[in-house]
């Protein structure tokens, strides 16, 4: 239970969306090192299918803009 991670990279102050291409190559780091990764990302069916490919066990997908209603 000890190796879950949550993998969140934003570097976007404002609107606080996801870096795919950043959290790819982290989840892949992390995966290597023995880590579950669980990604959150921008919904991209290519980043979904490459991290799901670098070792992600979940992948959360951004459903709307934090602090939308």
């Amino acid at each position: 239970c000890g190796n879950f991670i949550k993998l969140e990279i934003i570097p976007d102050r404002k609107y606080l969306l996801p870096n795919n291409e950043a959290t790819l190559q982290a989840t892949k780091i992390l995966a290597d090192e023995g880590f579950t990764v669980l990604p959150y990302m921008y919904p991209d069916l290519y980043f979904a299918k490459a991290m799901r490919d670098a070792g992600a066990a979940a992948i959360m997908p951004l459903g709307s803009l934090i602090g939308s209603n």
